[in-house]
């Protein structure tokens, strides 16, 4: 059996607003497969892996889609952390040309100091790709005041991830993300309210319901989203496309393996509202059992990868599978019809 990929969203925010008043926290995602990769560690992503149980020291590889801070922020002391405190030479970081060894005004966001302390630096262009251990890692076409920034698509053993950062929408960034099997989109504005260089509800509508993922997620969420129940833009796109799409929740988890895509979702501690739609802050409930899916050890138990759960019921697309665990608060689903907790 093959086991599980993980998706563990770190921070679910992004844009100077929201990172600055971290309206959601902006710790970028945190992939567990054959490899453990993190994708756009921005400000507080150090602190957000510790709350979650992830040891830095275990991290193989950082990715980071170009120099602006709300993706990069984070990412030295990170690399630090894979280092083992600069210690020992290992892991990857790869980046944009911004990142790697700068543009114009732009970087490089690493410096030449943390470059020469990993085993491995790859700058990534559009349509360029490698490999990482078995992981197949590709570079994917952006447009963004950042010139050289760029997407990608990991090939991983349970199917095709696509990361869209922040970009304008163009048909052209279409071809580069054919093929995914979950779709993480940067959907900084919400439905109707574009701005220059970011996408909006309704771009990434058009994106999704081209590129046709088994799931998607919007991630990168800028104030004005994170302060108006964020849930009704993956929602919209769910009723617009009929592919299940979520406005994906600071410490969710999404676990990817050969039998469906299961959400696992951590309720909100009890308290002031704090922006997302809900009470409560950043923090979050324990964790305990996640049905589905199959060992990759993040502090979770997972399941055998057998099935739904005892208890739990099917939705009327993809043998989706939701889950209530009135005990700990917390609920684990699979996609139910309407993205609702």
């Amino acid at each position: 059996m093959i086991e599980a990929t993980i998706i563990t969203f770190l921070g679910t925010g992004g844009g100077r607003f929201a990172t600055i008043y971290q309206k959601r926290a902006t710790g970028g995602i945190y992939i567990q497969d054959s490899l453990n990769i993190h994708m756009d560690p921005g400000p507080g992503a150090l602190v957000r892996m510790l709350d979650e149980g992830l040891d830095p020291r275990g991290t193989n590889g950082i990715l980071v889609t170009h120099a602006h801070p709300d993706h990069y922020g984070d990412a030295e002391i990170l690399l630090e952390g894979m280092t083992c405190g600069c210690t020992q030479k290992r892991g990857l970081l790869a980046g944009s040309k911004s990142v790697t060894k700068g543009e114009g005004n732009n970087g490089p966001a690493i410096s030449n100091y943390h470059q020469s302390m990993v085993e491995r630096v790859e700058t990534i262009y559009p349509g360029n790709s490698f490999y990482f251990g078995d992981l197949e890692i590709h570079g994917g076409k952006t447009f963004h005041t950042d010139g050289t920034a760029v997407g990608f698509n990991l090939l991983t053993k349970n199917g095709q991830i696509s990361y869209i950062p922040d970009t304008s929408y163009s048909d052209e960034i279409i071809e580069f993300y054919k093929g995914a099997r979950v779709l993480i989109i940067s959907n900084t504005r919400p439905l109707n309210q574009r701005i220059p260089f970011h996408l909006a509800t309704e771009d990434s509508a058009h994106i999704i319901e081209q590129i046709e993922p088994e799931i998607a997620f919007l991630t990168h969420i800028g104030f004005k989203i994170a302060t108006n129940h964020p849930a009704k833009e993956g929602e919209w796109i769910t009723e617009k496309t009929g592919i299940e799409t979520y406005t994906a929740e600071d410490f969710m988890k999404v676990i990817v393996s050969e039998n469906g895509v299961l959400i696992k979702r951590k309720a909100p501690k009890v308290g002031p509202d704090n922006g997302h739609g809900d009470a409560g802050g950043n923090g979050a409930a324990d964790s305990s059992e996640v049905a589905g899916g199959s060992g990759v050890g993040n502090g979770s138990e997972v399941g055998d990868g057998s099935g739904p759960a005892e208890g739990s019921r099917k939705s009327r697309k993809n043998g989706t599978t939701e889950e209530s665990r009135a005990a700990t608060g917390e609920k684990v689903e699979l996609r139910d019809a309407n993205g609702n907790n």
